[in-house]
C-alpha cells in the first residue's frame, strides 16, 4: 500500500495528539499534594466525571474511543490487531476460569478487543472451541478445559492461555505493515517470557512448565532460556546480557528480599518502546503515527492509574515517578 493513502488518517491523529496527556501536565499532577487535588484537575481536564466510582471506566472509555476511532480512519483493517490481541485472550481465560467456577466473568473483561466477548462466553459454555474467532484460542480452550477437569489446576489454564497469546501477538505483529507494530509485539514476547521464566525459576518449576509457558521470539532463543531459568536467576542475566536486552538485564537488581526485582525490568521495555514510538513525530506518511497513537493512548492511561493508585495510599512522589512510563508528549 502507498503511505500517501494513509494521508487522512495521519492529518487526524496529528489533531488528536494535541489532547494527549503531556509530562509537563503530569508533572504538575505529581506535585499535588493529595489525592483529592488530583482527581479535580482530572475532572478539570475532562478525564474523570465528578463522581469517583466511575474512574475506571471512564478512563478505560478514552482508550475504547482511541481504538475505534484508528479503525474508522486507518485505509488497512488489521493493521494494528496486534496491540490489542492481549485483550481477547485475557477475556477468553477470565471467560473460561468463570466457567469452571461458575461465576460471571463480566467483572473481568476489558476492552478494547477485537472479537466479541459474550460470543466467546456462548462457544466456551457451548464447549464449541472449534468455533473460537482466533485460530490460537480454539486449541488452548480445549486443552485448559481438559486439563482443568483433571487436575483443577488453575496456574496452567493462565500458562496455557497466556502462551497462546504471545504466539497469536508475535504472528500477528510480524505481519503488520507497521514496523512499530512488529517491534511492539516482539518486546512484549520478550519482556512476557522472561518474566515467566524469573517467576519459574522462584517457584521450582521445571523443564516441561516452562516449555508450555514460553513461546518462541525472533530475538530471544526459547531453549536458551529455559536452560538458564533451571539454572537459577543469575544465568538468566547472564544469558539477557548476550541478547539484545543486555540493558534489560541490567535492571533486574536485588530486591528488598535478595530477589531480583521485575519492576525496573518491566520499565525498561516500556520506556524503550516509547523510545521507539518517539520517532513516529517526524512520519508524515504511513501506518507508524497510527499505531504510535494507540500505543500513547495506553501509556497515558497507565501513568494516571499509577498516579491515582500512589495518591491514593499516600506513597512518596519519588516512588511513583519511578513507576511511572515515558510520555509520548
Amino acid at each position: 500500500m502507498t503511505q500517501e493513502k494513509y494521508a487522512y488518517a495521519v492529518a487526524t491523529v496529528r489533531i488528536k495528539e494535541k489532547t494527549l496527556l503531556s509530562t509537563d501536565f503530569l508533572e504538575q499532577l505529581l506535585s499535588t499534594r493529595t489525592y483529592k487535588d488530583v482527581r479535580r484537575q482530572l475532572v478539570e481536564h475532562g478525564w474523570l466525571s465528578v463522581d469517583s466510582g466511575d474512574d475506571d471506566d471512564r478512563l478505560q472509555k478514552r482508550l475504547i474511543d482511541s481504538w475505534s476511532l484508528l479503525n474508522e480512519i486507518t485505509p488497512l483493517p488489521g493493521l494494528l490487531d496486534a496491540l490489542i490481541l492481549k485483550n481477547d485472550f485475557h477475556n477468553l481465560k477470565a471467560i473460561l476460569k468463570c466457567r469452571f467456577t461458575n461465576t460471571s466473568p463480566d467483572r473481568y473483561l476489558i476492552r478494547p478487543c477485537l472479537y466479541d466477548a459474550e460470543e466467546i462466553m456462548n462457544l466456551v459454555s457451548d464447549k464449541q472451541y472449534d468455533n473460537l474467532p482466533h485460530p490460537n484460542m480454539c486449541e488452548a480452550a480445549r486443552q485448559a478445559y481438559d486439563v482443568f477437569v483433571r487436575t483443577h489446576d488453575g496456574q496452567y489454564v493462565d500458562i496455557m492461555v497466556d502462551c497462546a497469546a504471545l504466539a497469536a501477538i508475535c504472528d500477528s505483529g510480524s505481519h503488520s505493515e507497521s514496523q512499530l507494530v512488529q517491534y511492539a509485539s516482539e518486546l512484549l514476547c520478550v519482556s512476557a517470557n522472561v518474566k515467566t521464566a524469573v517467576r519459574a525459576c522462584r517457584t521450582n518449576k521445571n523443564e516441561h512448565f516452562l516449555d508450555t509457558a514460553l513461546c518462541e521470539c525472533r530475538t530471544l532463543d526459547k531453549e536458551a532460556l529455559i536452560s538458564a531459568a533451571l539454572a537459577g536467576e543469575e544465568a538468566i542475566q547472564e544469558y539477557l546480557g548476550s541478547t539484545p536486552y543486555d540493558g534489560a538485564a541490567q535492571t533486574l537488581g536485588k530486591g528488598e528480599n535478595g530477589e531480583f526485582s521485575l519492576s525496573a525490568f518491566e520499565k525498561w521495555f516500556d520506556d524503550g518502546l516509547m523510545e521507539r514510538v518517539q520517532t513516529a513525530k517526524s512520519i508524515f506518511l504511513g501506518p507508524e503515527p497510527l499505531a504510535a497513537y494507540y500505543i500513547a493512548c495506553e501509556t497515558e492511561l497507565r501513568n494516571i492509574r499509577i498516579l491515582l493508585s500512589g495518591k491514593r495510599h499516600g506513597m512518596d512522589d519519588a516512588v511513583i515517578r519511578e513507576r511511572m512510563r515515558k510520555l509520548y508528549v
